[in-house]
This record gives structure tokens, sequence and C-alpha cells, in this order.
């Protein structure tokens, strides 16, 4: 009888998704699956075939891979060295400092890296000692962690995925290296993961079909439950199939939903990233498996390249750390948390596509090329590179109106600026901050109005409120709580740009009066930005690039104290004369570049600064921060900041500000130049 009710249940859930991937019209019955026979899947798949095998070994032995095949080869050696401190112990694992369990293989991905690293050097050298070693890692990972464990029970999303890509690198790699007990209990875990996957995603009403496609978690599931489908195909004929068209399914549902029209994504660079590693992985591996090219056309098609270099930091391996995305963002997927898509979008996919010579210009300058060296040998190509300046339309500026982001840059050396502002809406559930408004100031290879990076956590004075971000407080209160599925939204109202000038005008009032749960805020009645990126002219060479902020904010038209903040870099050497001015520096060397910020109100103000640590994530670096600080009071604080970041010898900027009928007039004098800006109702204008 059990037997019985287990295999009516196999075929419901094989049913289920069927019907959740071609409509319920089409539905039909699938086959119950045969139990596993242990059987080998016939060769490697998921990177490269048994059939490149040979190349592969040619590869590796010349002198452009012979160095990152010896540190694939001293890995793999490490992982599987007893005396080593790198040695993966199939008897005690190593546990991730942060959450204390081995569910936090999502963070780490390191059963993965053993996995591909040990089963790489053994399928290029054939050494029995690898494989044995390999097999015997992920048979003691599955046991202790199958999918009903106490560790995984009530998890949802990443851990799912990132264990489902483990079983399947391994299979996919060390199959021929394990015994038929050890195989049998490897494919039969893994079947329990993709049961349980494919049963919580046809609940009815689930997040994953209805409002959370955006959130990374589908990518890293999706991408992870076509790989394992690809893995088990020899082991479950009947029911592969489906997983692997659920796991197209979810991947096109996450570049859909998750990405905007011109491929930003809303979480970030770091959580893009860390969707993509399994995306690009399943998409190169489906066109061994059955000649699919659909997705790998989809990933070109979306602009994420140019997303990536419009992120990229002036004179900086690194990314701007919008949204819930830390600055230090390793592309090649050292660090566990990315993925090597910029390396396949530099090949075409191996020729499927065109080759991207932007994504070899990231692939070389957008971060580390540390950890996935066995990718890094399996799709390593010589499309040459191109810098985005010669390669994208318009080079100098950005707007994603999905997401709400602007961008503005000079270009991509250490003496460029790169200015940005964010208040778009919020995805439900993707990580979401009440930044609505937040700006980040890069020039001359330093951070001189940053961002405070990652925080999914609620703590009121914690990285995902306003508090951390460069905005402004009444009476010390900030947009509404966001963080953990709490979101708010802001709105772009109007974007320009230009070859003297780049200008947006955003929105914050809804993300001051609430939050998507109902959260209260502050009942402000306008929270309206302007933002102004002033080019450099040819004219006037010596007076460099720079930004304008203007506040226009209002509550019942009553006096509160209101506070413009901004956000600025650890170390950096904060002056101000208490009443209009702050002068930021890297050091004190006169050789050194330095920001100026001149601040005007309609009301005096109190100038101050500070050294603050957010309340979450006390060991996630940088720990501290500074920020500076206005204070007025005052019914509409009309805040005037302007933000000169100035090479050693530039001349310094003057800042006044003249009341006019219905508005001010804002100049900026350098000396050289006056720029004038009039500033009246909801219109701004950079005067010629």
């Amino acid at each position: 009888m059990s037997s019985l009710i287990s295999r009516l249940f196999r075929a419901l859930i094989a049913l289920a998704v069927f019907v959740a991937i071609n409509g319920a019209g089409a539905a039909q019955v699938i086959p119950n699956a045969p139990a596993s026979t242990g059987a080998a899947a016939k060769g490697p798949l998921l990177f490269f075939s048994a059939s490149d095998v040979p190349a592969l070994k040619e590869k590796i032995q010349s002198p452009e891979y012979a160095a990152i095949w010896k540190q694939v080869a001293d890995k793999a050696q490490a992982y599987c060295d007893p005396k080593s401190h790198d040695y993966a112990d199939p008897a005690v694992y190593r546990r991730d400092s942060y959450t204390g369990d081995f569910a936090s293989l999502h963070a780490s991905r390191q059963l993965s890296n053993w996995m591909e690293t040990i089963g790489f050097v053994y399928q290029m050298t054939g050494n029995a000692s690898y494989g044995e070693h390999g097999a015997a890692v992920l048979e003691a990972a599955v046991r202790s962690l199958p999918v009903t464990s106490k560790v995984m029970a009530g998890r949802v999303g990443t851990p799912y995925g990132d264990m489902m890509r483990a079983i399947a690198v391994g299979l996919d790699l060390l199959s021929d290296a394990m015994t038929p007990e050890q195989r049998k209990v490897i494919v039969e875990t893994g079947r329990g993961y993709m049961l349980r996957h494919v049963a919580d995603y046809n609940v009815p009403n689930s997040p994953w079909t209805t409002y959370s496609q955006s959130h990374n978690y589908n990518g890293v599931c999706g991408g992870a439950v076509g790989l394992l489908g690809i893995a088990l195909r020899n082991d479950y004929p009947d029911e592969a199939p489906a997983w692997i068209k659920l796991g197209q399914k979810m991947s096109h549902d996450w570049l859909r939903g998750g990405f905007d029209r011109q491929g930003s994504y809303f979480e970030g660079v770091q959580y893009m990233c860390y969707g993509l590693g399994n995306v690009a992985i399943f998409a190169d591996a489906l066109k061994r498996y059955d000649g699919e090219r659909d997705l790998i056309e989809t990933l070109q098609s979306k602009g994420i390249t140019r997303f990536l270099a419009m992120q990229k930091l002036p004179g900086e391996a690194a990314f701007d750390a919008r949204n819930d995305s830390l600055y230090s963002v390793d592309l090649s997927g050292g660090s566990g948390i990315c993925s090597p898509f910029v390396l396949a979008m530099a090949s075409g996919f191996g020729g499927v596509v065109a080759p991207d010579p932007l994504a070899a210009w990231l692939w070389r300058n957008g971060g580390p090329t540390r950890g996935n060296e066995p990718l890094q040998i399996a799709w390593g190509n010589r499309t040459p590179p191109q810098d985005p300046s010669t390669v994208l339309a318009d080079p100098g500026s950005a707007y994603y109106a999905d997401q709400g982001l602007c961008i503005w840059r000079t270009g991509w050396n250490k003496s460029d600026t790169m200015f940005s502002i964010e208040a778009g809406p919020y995805h439900p559930v993707t990580h979401n901050q009440a930044d609505k408004g937040h700006f980040n100031l890069y020039a001359l290879g330093y951070r001189w109005a940053a961002d405070t990076g990652y925080g999914n956590n609620r703590e009121p004075n914690g990285r995902c409120q306003t508090v951390c971000h460069s905005c402004v407080l009444i009476d010390g209160k900030g947009q509404a709580l966001t963080g953990a599925a709490l979101g708010t939204d802001g709105k772009v109202l109007r974007y320009d740009n230009n070859a003297r000038q780049g200008y947006a005008l955003v929105d914050a009032l809804s993300a001051y009066n609430h939050n998507n749960g109902g959260g209260k805020g502050v009942p402000l009645d306008k929270a309206l930005r302007h933002v102004l990126f002033i080019r450099p002219s040819m004219t006037t060479p010596s007076i460099p690039a720079y930004a304008v902020v203007l506040d226009d904010m209002d509550w019942s038209g009553q006096p509160h104290q209101f506070t413009w903040q901004m956000i600025t870099w650890q170390d950096m050497k904060i002056e101000t004369d208490g009443i209009t001015s702050f002068t930021i520096r890297p050091s004190a060397r006169a050789t050194d570049p330095k920001m100026r910020v001149l601040l005007n109100a309609s009301a005096p103000m109190s100038l101050t600064s500070e050294v603050f640590t957010p309340d979450d994530y006390p060991g996630r670096a940088p720990n501290t921060y500074q920020r500076i600080r206005a204070t007025a009071t005052t019914s509409n604080p009309h805040f005037v900041a302007v933000l000169a970041p100035l090479p050693a010898g530039s001349p310094e900027p003057r800042l006044s500000v003249t009341l006019v009928s219905g508005g001010r007039t804002v100049a900026i004098d350098w000396g050289v130049r006056t720029d004038t800006i009039s500033w009246t109702g909801d219109d701004v204008k950079l005067r010629d």
C-alpha cells in the first residue's frame, strides 16, 4: 500500500509540474518514475561533455592556462589532504561563522566549490583518489542534509538551490567514481530535494508563481532545478524532462520579473550575480543537453553587461552598492556569491550568440578574477575587450525607469566622476531599503558619498533604514521601516541628460508616509528632491564635474527639525565651519583631492559630523561609516547642497542663494565661470 501511495504521489507531483509549465489545457499524465538503478550518467554535461575533455587537457597545458590549472590542482589537492587547513572533511563539515549551520551553504556555496574543483581535476587527470574523496564528501553531505533534515526544515529558496546545484555538479563530474551505494543515496537525496521544491512551487498562490518572481532565489533555484534535472536525466527519464522544463520556466520568469527592460536588476549587482550563477551554467548546459538556445538568447537580449558597466565605479574594481549590494562583487565567483556570467557572455556561450566585447572588458576590469577556476578554463576565450566608452551608445548616462535608477558619469578611469540616485517602486518580495532619493558620488578614485551596503533586517538604526543613507530626516525620523520583505515606493518624475548636465526629479513622499505592510513613517505632504550632475566644459576645463542636490519638503506647513545628511567613507577626514560647509579629505596631504560640500537652507543650520556603526550585521566590513549633517528648524528647509570633488589645485566654488518671486536662484561661482540654477516651484533649470 505504501508503495502504491508513493507512486501515486510522484505521479501527481509530475503532473503538477507539467500543468504549471504548459497550462491546464495541455495537461497529460506523466508516467511514474522507476526507482533509480544507480547507473551513472553517460559522462559529464553541465560544464563540458566527454568529447570536450581531450581539448581541455591540451588547454590546461598551454602557457595561457597553465597557471590557472595549477591553482585548480593545488586547491583540489588541499581539499583532499587531511593535513591541509582547507581539507574537505566528510566527517566534520566546515561551519559558516555567520549563521553557524550548514544551511549557510547558500552564503558560501562551499560544497559546490568542492565538487567543481575536485570533480574538474578528476576529469582532467583520472586520478581515482580525487574521485573517491569527492564522492565521499558528497555522500556525507547528503546523508547529513536530506531535504527532511531539521536544518533544512522551514527553509525556502536559496539553501535548496545551492544544495541542488552541489548535488548536480557532484553527480555530473564524479558519478563514475562513486560506488553503487554512494550513488544511490546521492541520487535519491537529489530527487527528494527536487520533489520538495516542486511541491512548494505548486502550492496554490505560492510565492514562486505569484509575487516574488523578481527575487534572486528564483534565479538560484530555477537554474539549480534545471541543472539537477539534467544530472538525473538517466536515473529518472520520465520525470527529468519536466524538471528541466520547470528550471527553464523559473529562469525565464526571473529574467522577466527581476530585470527592467534595459537590464538593471532590482536587488543590485550582488544578488544579480548570485542568481545569474546558476542560470548561466544551466543555460550553457542546455545547449549540450538538447541544443536549446532560448535561455542563452534571453540572457544576451537583456543588456545586463551594459548595466554592469554603468554600475562600475570609476578607477575601482568595484560596483555601486545600490539597494542590498556590496561594493566588492567578484564577477568570477571566487567569493561564492557571484558568477562567471560575463566570461560566458564574452565568448557568446561558446559561439551560440555573438561574443560580447564589453563582457570581456568587465572580466578584466570589473573585479578580482579568482575562484571558479574550472570555469575560467572551460569557458575561457580570446574575445578582445572593448572599453564601455567605445561600445555604449550613450556612455555618459543611463536611466533605468522600472527601477528608478539614474546614473551619470564622465568615464571609467580614476580621474572620472560618477553620480547616481535611485527612487523606484518596491517589487515584492525583493530586497529593499528606506533609501528613496539616496545618492552616491565617486570621483578621483574615492567614495565621497557612499552607501552602507547590505542590510536586510528591520533594526531602526540598521543599514536598511534612512538613518544610514544620504536622505533627509524629519524630527529624527526617516522613511518607513524596510527590510525582510518590507519595502517602500519612490518615483522619478523627470529625467534629462545632455552634453552639459544631467537632471532628475524624484518623489519620495510615499516612502516617508508608509511601507507596503501598512507601517507608518512620517506623514509629509511633500518630499521632492532635484539633482543635477554638471559636466566639465571644454571652455573651462579647470572646473571638474560636480553635483547639486535640492530638497523641497513640507509637513502641513508647520516648523519641524529637518536634517540633511550624507554618508561618506569611514576613513575620510572631515572639517566644517559649522555654518555652511564641509571639507572632506582622504588624507592630510595637500597633493590629494578633496570634496567641498556647500550648504544653504531657508533657516539657520547647525553642521555636525560623526562616526556611526549600523545596528545590524556588526561583523560585516566595514563596520563604521561617517555622516555629515545639516539641521534646520523650519516649515520647508529648501536645502541646497553643492557636492564638488576637487583635484589638487582646482578652483574653489562659492555658493550663493537668492530669494526671487516664486523661488530661488542658486549660483555656484567658480571664479572663471558661474553656474546659475533657477529653482521655481517644481521647476529647476541650469541657465545657459
